[in-house]
């Protein structure tokens, strides 16, 4: 950077400028955080919009502090038309050469707030995490596992790498359940029974379709694999839902004699 820009902004520093720039910041800061509390309280008291309240938090923290910034710059620095033009591309320089893999991450970050291939309350996969999306962030997204740890991911990953979301910002969910049986169980019993099982459970959505399909495995011992697919109410009670289910079907296949001894599980 040249050495009279950095003077020139450096004399127009007064005491009095420093001080609205700190109150911006704070200001910012408080308004960032006002945002995420009325965000998780809309998402409490209104669970249907959640996905789209969680999700507008990421936008508004990045329109927050670019107009903090902004105004830091515009009006307690108030530069001069050049230096304005001179300070914005010593910042874009300095970031290409000294940030590039935050540039990289920011990037992907607007990537995902533009193209929303997932969204905040999002059940997503993507190379091995399996999880909820808790937060964007401009640079990294945080995800919460069904095991309650915390995984941050950069953002850049999202412009290379592929990632499955299960709901898409609806509060319901596909889950899928697999049961496997052996091969000479009667395919349209026990798929009666399991379509049942999904049926009786209080957290499967009735309304949205209920499936039971069947697929034949043949690793070691041929065997049929049941998979049953229902919606639940909501995404985060996707472990129960498929616990529920499970122990449902099991029950009822095991009450009408299809669940097979142990030496016939080993497949």
């Amino acid at each position: 950077m040249d050495h009279d820009l950095v003077r020139n902004v450096l004399t127009r520093l007064t005491a009095l400028g420093i001080l609205h720039a700190a109150l911006a910041i704070v200001l910012a800061l408080l308004a960032s955080r006002i945002a995420a509390w009325l965000a998780q309280a809309i998402a409490r008291i209104h669970p249907v919009h959640r996905a789209l309240a969680l999700g507008l938090v990421p936008l508004a923290r990045i329109l927050i502090w670019a107009g903090a910034s902004a105004w830091i710059v515009l009006t307690v620095l108030a530069p001069e038309d050049n230096t304005r033009l001179a300070l914005v591309a010593a910042l874009l320089v300095a970031l290409a050469v000294a940030g590039q893999d935050e540039l990289r991450n920011l990037v992907g970050g607007i990537v995902v707030l533009l193209r929303k291939p997932f969204r905040v309350g999002d059940i997503i996969s993507s190379d091995g995490v399996y999880g909820e999306v808790v937060a964007i962030h401009p640079t990294c997204t945080v995800v919460k596992d069904f095991e309650h740890s915390v995984i941050t991911l950069p953002n850049g990953r999202w412009l290379v790498q592929p990632v499955i979301s299960n709901n898409l910002g609806e509060l319901d969910a596909l889950v899928a359940c697999e049961v496997p049986l052996p091969f000479d169980r009667d395919p349209a019993a026990v798929r009666d029974l399991c379509r049942r099982a999904a049926m009786a459970s209080p957290l499967v959505r009735l309304d949205r379709p209920i499936t039971v399909s069947m697929k034949i495995q043949s690793d070691h011992r041929i065997a049929m694999i049941l998979t049953i697919k229902a919606y639940v109410y909501d995404v985060r009670l996707e472990p129960r839902m498929r616990t529920d289910v499970l122990s449902r079907a099991l029950s009822e296949l095991k009450a009408a004699g299809h669940i097979p001894r142990l030496a016939e599980y080993e497949l």
